[in-house]
């Protein structure tokens, strides 16, 4: 099935009050969407026209903000459980001057992210041994004595229900 393009948009604010700008509008090759090997919809995605093509004045006309590019999102705040993520813009495209208007709305935006749920118990960890002690001194100084050495289960420990060392 061949991509068929979806509505347009409405256009953006122009980008100037005076002197001559552009809007923006944009649609979306999704009315269908191609399938099955289909075509792609021909043509561009976005469309521009002029606006505010009157002549500025000598005094300093208000330019209202405009927000610039949002950032990329930041790494997500857990690794389980649920926690959220958040980008940034400025309204510095251009920055409100002259008395013009500040940006509407706001300079940050959040998501969820990480949304698994989290292991209520971690895996078993079995002991293992760590290593031996060097030997004691004997026990007596003639006729067969003994000398002992020793180790500790602690190589790792044994952790969250696993096993004790053997032996």
């Amino acid at each position: 099935v061949d991509g068929q393009w979806g509505s347009w948009s409405g256009y953006s604010s122009c980008s100037v009050s005076c002197g001559g700008g552009q809007q923006t509008r944009q649609r979306s090759c999704n009315n269908p969407p191609p399938s099955n090997g289909g075509a792609d919809c021909a043509g561009s995605t976005t469309s521009q026209r002029n606006c505010n093509t009157n002549t500025c004045s000598t005094t300093s006309n208000p330019v209202d903000g405009q927000w610039g590019s949002w950032s990329g999102y930041s790494s997500c705040s857990v690794s389980c459980g649920g926690g959220q993520q958040t980008r940034q813009r400025s309204c510095n495209n251009p920055p409100p001057s002259n008395g013009g208007a500040n940006c509407a709305g706001s300079t940050t935006s959040q998501r969820n992210c990480n949304t698994n749920t989290c292991s209520t118990t971690s895996n078993p960890v079995d002991g293992q041994w760590g290593s031996w002690s060097g030997y004691s001194s004997c026990s007596v100084s003639c006729g067969g004595g003994q000398q002992t050495r020793q180790r500790s289960c602690n190589n790792p420990p044994p952790s969250n229900g696993g096993a004790n060392c053997v032996g």
